[in-house]
């Protein structure tokens, strides 16, 4: 069982950040939110995303289009910026440190999944407060359902997808079963959600 982190007030300097877990059918859940999110994006966008078969470490970079959100593949040590979605790459842990830079981890024996997104929700939240959005899309198990209760409980936003809209409803089940997000929504209906959530207080937020 992964720790909740300690309530901490958030860090006014740093943006609000968005925290998205997806495994089965997510590759289309995730890059269709992301095609919705305009290049000036308020906000940056963390993923954990279980890659489909096939995928190659460069396959984030191919899901960005002129005008939309920057997409690219996390690296180790790279200071997080708004208006940039960071993919984690296949078989490597995603979080985020208290400084604003992220994380990469090799995974874990006998500890699934790969990438953890509880790992990446709780990090965010320990990092960034009530400042954290968790989006917890598309999947199998109860991944995410723990890093949502904690983004809950420092007063941050959660969003689940709609069971009956997702490929695999398991992971937006147990998320919704174990805390009480603020939305629950049909994937078309997200990107929309993320652009005014993120815009609210924008000119007052920094990097």
């Amino acid at each position: 069982m992964l720790a909740t982190p300690p309530h901490s007030p958030p860090l006014m300097h740093l943006p609000k950040v968005i925290v998205i877990g997806a495994c089965a059918g997510g590759h289309e859940a995730v890059t269709h939110i992301l095609h919705a999110l305009p290049a000036d994006f308020p906000a940056a966008v963390l993923v954990a995303l279980h890659p489909p078969a096939g995928t190659t470490h460069r396959a984030a970079t191919l899901w960005s289009k002129p005008g939309q959100l920057l997409v690219r593949q996390a690296e180790h040590g790279v200071a997080i910026t708004a208006g940039q979605a960071y993919i984690s790459p296949p078989l490597r842990h995603l979080e985020v440190d208290g400084g604003s830079r992220l994380i990469l981890s090799d995974p874990i024996a006998g500890l699934r999944p790969v990438p953890w997104v509880d790992r990446l929700f709780l990090s965010a939240v320990a990092a960034f407060g009530d400042r954290v959005i968790a989006v917890v899309l598309t999947g199998g198990d109860s991944d995410g359902s723990q890093g949502m209760r904690a983004v809950h409980d420092v007063g941050g936003i959660g969003i689940v997808q709609e069971p009956s809209d997702a490929a695999d409803p398991s992971m937006p089940l147990s998320s919704l079963r174990i805390d009480h997000p603020a939305y629950c929504l049909p994937l078309r209906e997200i990107a929309g959600v993320l652009r005014k959530l993120a815009a609210q207080n924008a000119d007052s937020m920094v990097i």
